[in-house]
């Protein structure tokens, strides 16, 4: 009986070790980094990479100037996932989800969101 009862308490505490490390994972640091540039009114992008994330599909919206523009949801490659808006038609044809060249003015903005719309890290994005 002594030896069930401690093969008991090792399974569980496997469990709760597992557990425990499963959900340090999910909940580690969500890192946000969003660059903006509009290259003299000719070319508008923006770059936005999230880190940490857990696995699952997202997507972005950037402000900037008074425009809106929000990618479709992507799916994370690892615990990550990158959006890239763009004026340029090339961009736009490789994936980049379209704004106008004259989109980024002033401070831009990102916000990412999960697939349920619920706002998982927002912020500035860097002037290039």
């Amino acid at each position: 009986m002594k030896n069930s009862k401690t093969a008991v308490v090792f399974s569980a505490l496997a469990f709760l070790v597992a557990s425990g490390l499963q959900l340090a994972t999910a909940n580690a640091a969500v890192e946000l980094r969003c660059r903006a540039e509009n290259r003299n009114n000719t070319r508008s992008r923006v770059s936005v990479d999230v880190k940490n994330l857990v696995s699952g599909q997202y997507k972005t919206t950037v402000t900037s100037g008074g425009g809106t523009a929000t990618s479709p949801l992507k799916p994370t490659i690892g615990d990550e996932v990158q959006f890239d808006f763009d004026s340029n038609p090339k961009d736009i044809k490789a994936g980049a989800t379209a704004i106008g060249k004259n989109f980024v003015t002033g401070t831009t903005t990102a916000v990412v969101k999960n697939a349920s719309d619920i706002t998982i890290i927002s912020g500035e994005c860097a002037a290039r």
